[in-house]
């Protein structure tokens, strides 16, 4: 008979006694503070990166539970996140300031990957605030291109109809 070794059986209790009633409480408060940081605030960066590895751990040698148990809903809520920063940015500020505050925002979330979460992380965090972000400029191009067209068109019509021939 082999046995297993110690450190196996000691992250399988742990998981099984620990991890599996705490993990959605845990991502929860991460994301929570993932969000104050975004904001500004300060928070304990070794903290997450202590936890984001024991996401990793729990895995045993894959990524399931940080993929599953973790990353998903982090995903999740950065698109949540930047689609209502955007929503707000794209009303307020001019191209020029926001794609300076898009160009920060993935600086940072860039920095947030490398000081806490796995690196596998990192492209998949990117894809998420480009998609929202740059989306919504796309958007803003389009409908202003698109009232300059209407605005010049309606100009020429009014023009045209009142030439005196």
């Amino acid at each position: 008979m082999k046995l297993e070794p110690l450190k196996n059986v000691g992250l399988l209790c742990f998981h099984d006694l620990v991890y599996e009633k705490v993990k959605v409480s845990v991502k929860d408060v991460v994301i929570c503070l993932i969000n104050r940081e975004r904001e500004g605030e300060l928070i304990d960066r070794a903290l997450l990166k202590d936890v984001s590895d024991v996401f990793v751990e729990m895995g045993m040698g894959g990524m399931y539970c940080y993929e599953n148990d973790f990353e998903a809903a982090l995903l999740d809520d950065t698109s949540t996140y930047y689609c209502i920063k955007g929503n707000k940015w794209i009303e307020e500020d001019s191209c020029e300031l926001y794609m300076l505050k898009v160009e920060e925002c993935l600086r940072l979330e860039k920095d947030r990957v490398l000081s806490y979460l796995h690196s596998s992380s990192e492209q998949k965090v990117l894809e998420r605030v480009q998609q929202q972000l740059y989306v919504k400029l796309q958007t803003r191009q389009c409908l202003e291109n698109e009232r300059s067209q209407l605005e010049n068109e309606h100009s020429r019509l009014l023009f045209s109809s009142l030439r005196i021939d």
